[in-house]
């Protein structure tokens, strides 16, 4: 069974989910009133051809609507380019997201080369070294930027020059900027405004952690290589996105400020809520997304301890590269932020 955050339907009692990312305060009413508005709509299919939708999210990101396909979630994405792209020889930092390995097994059928750049686990930034690792044997690199699970920032001279690399190398790039809406001026990391000077680029972006949908599935891509958007379309079923997920999207793009404002207020909590951890007497990563990733030292279990008192904390034992006790926290509201301190103070006051 794949693990992930946000897997709690098989506990018995209420849980405060602080393993899935998402706004911490839900959904906007006005996402949620549109996609009720839309529901009597729905004795119909939904456009197959998302052309509102990716209306919306050209204006949103001043680009061109041809360059935009949209998915059943992120996810959904990662799978259908992995079996369109039909290239086994993949570079990947690691820790990472699981489903990139996941998705780009399965399409090869388990022929794959996967190259492991390792991060140091004092710092999990990736550095210049991994411009050595991209040479003939890569045919794709995939990177997460903030990094899931850790948050950390590539530095945007980095970016240029691995880009720059990656193209006169012919190796194509999946960047994944999901988490980069939670940033404080993260449209200055983003490689959207510079994506038709990359053929080879490919960006993945999603409404659900920020607009708090994981439920609905609703996920973006957005590349200049027009046979690449038209093959990834050809290996989707017609109505990949459903009447309601694209009436959230579209009520979405509508909100301004929105994702500015919610940024300014995760810095605010996940400020807090670091030093909070650090004073508990975790090493934690600082990382600039809405999560913060630490190591429980020897403690393989905490996750057991805070599912008993009511919290789903997400274990980090399935990332690839780390050990068995790193642990990753969304940045919630700040009284959820509190219950969690409270908690984990009383069990480490327990343990000594």
């Amino acid at each position: 069974m794949k693990k992930h955050g946000g897997i709690i339907y098989d506990k018995e009692k209420e849980i405060l989910d602080f393993s899935a990312n998402i706004h911490p305060d839900g959904m906007p009413d006005e996402v949620a009133r549109a996609m009720q508005a839309s529901l009597k709509e729905s004795i119909h299919y939904p456009d197959p051809d998302c052309v509102k939708l990716r209306q919306c999210i050209a204006k949103k990101h001043d680009i061109s609507m041809k360059h935009v396909i949209c998915g059943n979630g992120a996810a959904d994405l990662i799978f259908h380019l992995a079996f369109v792209l039909k290239k086994n020889k993949i570079l990947l930092p690691i820790p990472a997201f699981t489903e990139y390995e996941e998705a780009f097994y399965a399409a090869s059928r388990g022929n794959i080369s996967m190259n492991y750049y390792e991060m140091d686990q004092k710092s999990f930034l990736i550095e210049e070294d991994i411009l050595d690792k991209m040479d003939d044997s890569v045919d794709i690199l995939i990177l997460c930027n903030p990094n899931n699970p850790t948050g950390q920032l590539i530095d945007p001279e980095l970016l240029d020059r691995i880009m720059e690399k990656a193209k006169r190398c012919h190796i194509f790039v999946l960047l994944d900027e999901c988490f980069l809406d939670f940033i404080v001026d993260g449209k200055h990391y983003s490689l959207i405004p510079y994506y038709q000077e990359y053929p080879n680029l490919f960006i993945l972006k999603s409404f659900t952690k920020m607009y708090g949908i994981p439920g609905i599935r609703l996920g973006y891509g957005i590349s200049a290589d027009m046979d690449l958007i038209g093959d990834i379309k050809r290996t989707m079923q017609s109505w990949s996105v459903s009447h309601v997920a694209q009436a959230a999207g579209i009520a979405a793009c509508s909100l301004n400020e929105y994702e500015e404002k919610t940024a300014a207020e995760v810095e605010k909590n996940r400020r807090w809520l670091l030093e909070r951890l650090k004073k508990i007497g975790f090493q934690v990563w600082e990382g600039s997304a809405n999560f913060l990733f630490f190591r429980a030292a020897g403690c393989m279990d905490l996750y057991d301890r805070c599912m008993e008192k009511g919290i789903c904390i997400r274990h980090c034992n399935n990332y690839r590269g780390i050990g068995n006790d790193y642990y990753r926290v969304a940045v919630r509201t700040q009284a959820d932020n509190e219950r969690l301190i409270r908690i984990l103070t009383t069990w480490k006051e327990g343990t000594r």
